[in-house]
């Protein structure tokens, strides 16, 4: 996606890439 949220979601948590909140998840 890119919103800034959910790249912030995804080098926290997942690190998976922080373009997605799922990817963050995953």
């Amino acid at each position: 996606s890119g919103d800034l949220v959910y790249q912030k979601v995804g080098l926290g948590v997942g690190g998976g890439g922080g373009s997605d909140a799922a990817a963050g998840r995953e």
